[in-house]
């Protein structure tokens, strides 16, 4: 004997289209901030890397100035007149 709850109703589908559509978007947001936050930390992580080899760029550019300083002073050996 079939009974009137087999047949879904107008109502019973809305109710469905909106759940299924709030799943949906609930999803699609926490796949957005998965994405952002992976991006984020690659330009974090580029961005420290570009900072570190300006800072090794600039220790080499010191180290080499001080070598040419030192080479261009004049030496003055106590043994020498």
């Amino acid at each position: 004997m079939p009974t009137d709850d087999d047949q879904p109703t107008g109502r019973d589908l809305s109710v469905m289209w909106r759940t299924v559509t709030v799943v949906a978007v609930v999803v699609a947001a926490c796949i957005s901030g998965i994405i952002y936050g992976v991006t984020e930390w690659v330009r974090l992580v580029a961005r420290v890397e570009t900072v570190e080899k300006w800072q090794a760029q600039k220790e080499r550019e010191a180290a080499r100035e001080l070598w040419r300083r030192e080479r261009e002073r004049p030496s003055i050996s106590p043994g020498i007149k």
